[in-house]
């Protein structure tokens, strides 16, 4: 299976704002966050797969729903979910300073292994090189920015791209990575439109 999982971690400084506030108010804005997040899944038509803690986690290219309304498998194509997510995030204030939240988006494409381990509270998750290197895209990334590996890159040609060269990655050595170069307030295309009407119509 072939897919870009995406690890989002919700802001610079999340660690300092979970000891300088309460719990709740933690958990109060990671749901606000997440919430916006979980209205693009629908759009964008990728797969929720996980949040632990400050991370939320998507894949494309996972699974669809067939004409029977069963889920499926789906090659997929790639989307721009990673500017709309940017976007949407500097709504959201760090409780703590007042600040715009600061995504750093890792994104990495592969193949990955899905399913359900364990008999307690099981869930659907997926393993796999891919995922651990996406996450690795997140760890190295600028606050604000997209950083990709050049197997996501490749795949979306049509982006705006700033090179980086070779990227010490931990794990994993020196990679070829890119940053994204695009305009995260840009106009939507037409095919993002047709989207959005889509599920709300």
């Amino acid at each position: 299976m072939w897919c870009v999982p995406r690890c989002l971690y919700a802001t610079q400084g999340f660690t300092t704002t979970c000891s300088s506030t309460t719990p709740f108010t933690v958990m109060t804005f990671l749901n606000d966050l997440y919430s916006r997040f979980d209205g693009l899944v629908d759009i964008y038509k990728v797969y929720k797969v996980e949040t632990i803690g400050d991370c939320y986690m998507v894949a494309g290219g996972l699974v669809a729903y067939d004409e029977d309304g069963y889920k499926s498998v789906i090659s997929g194509t790639e989307d721009p979910l990673h500017a709309a997510m940017l976007r949407v995030s500097r709504a959201v204030l760090m409780p703590d300073t007042g600040a715009p939240v600061q995504l750093r988006v890792g994104l990495h494409s592969g193949p990955v292994t899905s399913g359900v381990v364990g008999d307690t509270m099981p869930r659907f998750c997926l393993f796999g090189d891919t995922v651990n290197v996406a996450s690795r895209m997140e760890s190295t990334c600028s606050p604000g920015r997209i950083h990709v590996s050049s197997a996501t890159q490749s795949l979306l040609p049509n982006e705006a791209w700033r090179d980086l060269g070779m990227t010490d990655v931990k794990g994993k050595g020196a990679m070829h990575t890119y940053e994204w170069a695009g305009d995260v307030d840009g106009p939507l295309d037409g095919e993002q439109v047709t989207r959005v009407l889509g599920l709300y119509l």
